[in-house]
């Protein structure tokens, strides 16, 4: 009798080694070998972690240290690290401060960037654009802005200025405290 139930169910040259109840949907030289491991289909994708999920897409990976992690699809995506969910097309997480929790999006012509509630044809125009209120529970943490300033900042940019502690809010024409 097994003990280490595993399902390589379709495709071609798909593999189900090393742990315990593992599945591969179908699709091509995909490796699911961590314990709970599960691949949808694709090609060349290697999930490593316990509980990690690959959905489908090519040369994706998860690896031992990201348990419980998602690649819903996409091509050449990497997750290092536990409680993350990764698509699009070349993302790799790995982050050695914070280990975890972390989403990322990114194709070619959205390099890094992730758009909430806007429309599908708009292209965010920062690291994260939001359509719509933002509500925080706990805090909001902002970093002292590297010097020099951005530029040009545009009216409502706020930021920590570390020398003065205070937050400052960029008015159009200035800096302006709002502490």
């Amino acid at each position: 009798m097994r003990d280490n139930i595993s399902h390589a169910v379709g495709g071609y040259a798909n593999a189900c080694t090393m742990g315990s109840y593992t599945t591969i949907g179908g699709g091509y030289a995909n490796q699911a070998l961590g314990n709970y491991a599960t691949i949808g289909g694709g090609y060349t994708n290697i999930d490593s972690a316990d509980y990690g999920f690959i959905g489908g897409g090519k040369e994706n990976v998860i690896k031992l240290t990201a348990l419980y992690s998602a690649i819903p699809g996409g091509t050449a995506n990497k997750i290092h690290d536990p409680y993350c969910l990764a698509f699009g097309n070349g993302v790799e997480i790995d982050d050695p401060i914070d280990h975890g929790y972390i989403t990322v999006f990114y194709n070619d012509a959205n390099p890094g960037k992730v758009g909430i509630n806007i429309p599908p044809t708009t292209i965010p125009t920062a690291a994260l654009e939001v359509n719509g209120t933002v509500k925080i529970t706990e805090f909001l943490y902002l970093k002292p802005m590297p010097e020099p300033a951005v530029a040009p900042p545009g009216p409502g940019w706020i930021y920590y200025d570390d020398d003065l502690d205070k937050v400052r809010v960029w008015t159009g024409l200035d800096w302006e405290d709002l502490n």
